[in-house]
């Protein structure tokens, strides 16, 4: 077993949260001296997603490539990483160096008890206020100093855990309820078509891209990993991430490769979302269906029948 599955979001937190940033700001000249990774999990994060994922695609020129074919996306991301009764919460934005390099972002994220739905309703917000203070200043003083205000404020009050999703409101900005479902049952499939391909047993990361629900990143962070959280093994680690409004939201389950983090620039044209095959579709479906009555959306659609071979045979 990696160090990632002993360790990750298994710290010892003591009802305190703890906010970290990282990667590129103009007040240094290369990378951001660590602030506040001060968990092993915030690191085992940084590691993955940042020196391994991001830096990764950046030395093989992954990237490159469909910058030039003009299918590469902005950072611009938020994200959430779930495990059991841990998350972390946080943003990617675009951003560079004092020398003016523009390849890697900036990185702000919180770590706290608490489901990932509950993490992202109460520490979305800071972490958006602390970026854009971050991104206002020039100086790694006046950097260090917001990131200790916020730290002070998240923690000066007793925090307690949201209460879980109870309900999901739809509004005119939202998808339509059928394509929500439509992106449930290829969820559904795309995950099936991991663990066929032995990831159960490997516990290897598996990626699934799907449509957003949404084009609030909010919204899409707290719906996705309640799916997961309801769907997958709590004790698997879950990372949601979500692009500007309206674009693909891309799901991981277990430990990522760098690889995985191709998705952070590749619009959907290169890495299109998941559809479900024709022959699970009725289950899924169903399943799908069940599982948004639950979350308070009553659609008025009844699943898809396939006719047997014999039937379809007669018909014709």
């Amino acid at each position: 077993m990696t160090r990632f599955f002993k360790a990750f979001l298994r710290d010892r937190l003591e009802d305190r949260v703890h906010a970290a940033v990282f990667g590129k700001h103009p007040a240094w000249d290369d990378h951001i001296d660590d602030i506040g990774l001060v968990t092993e999990s915030l690191a085992l994060a940084k590691r993955l997603l940042y020196l391994e994922g991001i830096a990764g695609q950046l030395a093989s020129g992954a990237w490159d490539r469909i910058e030039s074919s003009g299918q590469a996306m902005d950072f611009d991301h938020r994200f959430v990483w779930c495990r059991d009764k841990q998350a972390i919460v946080g943003a990617i934005w675009a951003s560079t160096d004092g020398k003016g390099r523009t390849r890697f972002p900036m990185v702000i994220c919180t770590q706290a008890e608490g489901s990932g739905a509950g993490a992202v309703r109460s520490f979305l917000l800071p972490i958006e206020r602390l970026g854009l203070q971050c991104k206002s200043v020039a100086s790694q003083e006046a950097v260090r100093d917001f990131h200790s205000r916020t730290c002070a404020e998240l923690n000066i009050r007793a925090f307690s855990a949201p209460a879980p999703l109870a309900g999901l409101a739809l509004d005119d900005k939202d998808r339509s309820e059928e394509l929500i479902l439509e992106a449930l049952v290829g969820l559904a499939s795309g995950l099936k078509r991991v663990r066929a391909r032995g990831f159960g047993n490997r516990r290897v990361g598996a990626h699934v891209r799907v449509e957003s629900i949404s084009p609030q990143a909010a919204k899409n962070l707290e719906f996705w990993s309640d799916y997961l959280e309801q769907r997958v093994n709590p004790d698997e680690p879950r990372l949601v991430m979500v692009g500007s409004a309206g674009l693909p939201v891309d799901l991981i389950t277990g430990e990522p490769e760098p690889k995985d983090f191709f998705c952070l620039r590749a619009n959907d044209a290169v890495l299109p979302p998941s559809r479900c095959d024709a022959r699970d579709r009725v289950k899924f479906e169903a399943e799908a269906i069940e599982y948004l009555h639950s979350r308070g959306i009553a659609l008025r659609l009844v699943p898809s029948r396939r006719k047997s071979w014999l039937a379809r045979l007669l018909v014709n």
